[in-house]
């Protein structure tokens, strides 16, 4: 597991429509706050404790949505292949009910 430090607020962990090797993490948020950017547009935020990049792992492999720091903070990255698909479902379905 590689974990990651953001350490300015603006700080980018990942972009929208991201398809590159880094985009089959899916991360832990361990301290601080992530902001959830779609289409340039806050929706989010997001603090220790959640599951962050696990909708790219079961959609079409591309990131959904843009990750910045609102605050500094350090995150943990797990590739995807050794999360369960069955509890990165159980984790996507419950933020799309987030989304209202």
């Amino acid at each position: 597991y590689s974990a990651v430090a953001f350490s300015s607020p603006g700080d980018i962990l990942v972009e929208q429509g991201d398809a590159t090797q880094g985009a089959n993490l899916v991360y832990l948020v361990l301290d601080g706050v992530l902001e959830v950017v779609v289409d340039g547009e806050v929706v989010g935020e997001l603090g220790p404790g959640a599951i962050v990049g696990e909708r790219s792992q079961l959609e079409d492999g591309a990131r959904t949505a843009t990750l910045r720091a609102k605050t500094a903070g350090k995150v943990v990255g797990v590739p995807a292949e050794e999360i369960d698909r069955e509890q990165l479902e159980q984790v996507a379905a419950g933020h799309r009910r987030e989304d209202g």
